[in-house]
């Protein structure tokens, strides 16, 4: 009777150990995206606010355009970009890819020019 207990205290050890195991990788994989949003937090935190579009606003007309430049792939594959992931407005279960916004050009023509190349 005391070996089966024995044989019960040590399955019920083994069963802690996986789960131990299983919660530090599960852990550290938090841990790596925590680290990972900590440094995109920092990437973008040079970029366009609100504050600074609303001091260029005020010199363009009121029925000017906006315009973004077209981002290459390669700016993704090769150096690293990376968006920010939002639910779809139009489609459930689809998710639209951003990224911010690095300054405005004005070329003088009433328009506003957005660029995410620094």
């Amino acid at each position: 009777m005391e070996t089966n207990r024995i044989e019960e205290l040590e399955d019920e050890l083994h069963d802690t150990q996986i789960l131990l195991e299983a919660s530090k990788r599960a852990y550290d994989h938090l841990y790596e995206m925590y680290k990972t949003l900590q440094k995109d937090l920092k990437y973008h935190e040079h970029y366009l606010t609100v504050g600074k579009l609303r001091e260029k606003l005020p010199t363009f007309p009121e029925n000017g355009g906006v315009y973004i430049q077209r981002v290459e792939d390669k700016y993704f594959e090769k150096h690293g970009w990376k968006g920010k992931m939002m639910p779809s407005p139009d489609f459930e279960g689809h998710f639209d890819e951003y990224i911010p916004v690095w300054c405005t050009l004005d070329y003088k023509d009433g328009n506003i020019y957005l660029t995410p190349h620094y």
